[in-house]
């Protein structure tokens, strides 16, 4: 008498979205497997996939009969079920303020236009995303300042193209522009109309003043030793320095411009006298000018 044994018919690299067919055979002590004439076997397939088995090529769902290529046991014939899975899509509209992206799976966006993703899906079918993408670019201000002479005076001219703009400065003002203002940095979110936000910092500078001493006194004690002009910003650029003495010889011609006259010439030292001095400075901060200072000096020994 012969005993039911189970075999599963496996096609391999197809799911199967039902049981796949039963076929009675004996047992294999003794005993020839029986042949089948015609075998069923049900798979399933994604939207947009081919399946190529047997000599046939299937794209569609329904069922296909294969006279070859057949899996052992099957005499003549194999009915195969074909169903389709799920294909999930999914239409996206994201606005994005610039400097940020958008990040599906490996896929990073961050311009405007419109993309199609293909992700794996749960299922073995890829899921499709269709992303339309708005990145708001609210662009870069430039910035202008206007140095402070001291009396608080310096200005900021912000220049950025748009509308629906907004601005808040670190100093409380809500203009575009602004004025009046001591030397500091100050800073300015501009938020458009899609509350996206730019940060910019300028720094308004303090204009140079001049200063001409009336007198010095080189007499090598670490004090007041050295005549030249003085800059209330940084060091003054100097690009005409003379000194005169009362009968019009001129004693010295910017030689050592970082340091000034030492009241010697051609390395003698001069009388205590008065002097007179013919300077030319370009301005470091603020407008690029020429100022020219001139006048006399006491030198004291």
């Amino acid at each position: 008498m012969k005993l039911p044994f189970l075999i599963f018919l496996v096609l391999s690299a197809f799911c199967f979205s039902s049981p796949p067919l039963l076929i009675e055979a004996a047992p294999t002590s003794g005993f020839s497997a029986p042949i089948v004439d015609t075998c069923y076997a049900d798979t399933s397939i994604c939207p947009g996939d081919t399946l190529r088995i047997g000599g046939l090529s299937i794209a569609d769902p329904g069922a296909y009969v294969l006279n070859s290529g057949l899996p052992p046991g099957c005499e003549s014939a194999l009915v195969l079920n074909v169903t389709a899975r799920d294909r999930y899509e999914l239409q996206l509209g994201i606005d994005l303020c610039h400097g940020e992206n958008a990040r599906f799976g490996n896929y990073t966006f961050g311009r405007t236009g419109f993309y199609q993703i293909q992700l794996p899906g749960r299922n073995g079918c890829d899921t499709f995303i269709y992303l339309d993408l708005l990145v708001s670019n609210i662009g870069y201000p430039s910035l202008q300042s206007q140095p402070d002479d001291g009396s608080g005076n310096g200005a900021i001219d912000l220049t950025l193209a748009g509308q629906g703009l907004s601005f808040q400065w670190s100093n409380g003002a809500t203009t575009e522009d602004i004025e009046g203002l001591a030397a500091g940095e100050y800073t300015v979110t501009v938020t458009n109309s899609d509350s996206c936000r730019v940060i910019r910092s300028v720094e308004v500078e303090k204009l140079e003043r001049f200063k001409v001493p009336s007198a010095f006194t080189p007499n090598g004690d670490g004090i007041n030793d050295y005549f030249n002009l003085v800059a209330s910003e940084g060091m003054p650029k100097v690009i005409t320095f003379r000194i005169f003495n009362r009968w019009g010889q001129l004693v010295y011609d910017n030689h050592t411009p970082e340091r000034g006259w030492d009241g010697a010439f051609n390395g003698e030292p001069q009388a205590s006298d008065t002097y007179f001095y013919y300077v030319q400075v370009k301005r470091q901060v603020g407008p690029e000018e020429v100022l020219t200072f001139q006048g006399d000096v006491v030198l004291l020994r």
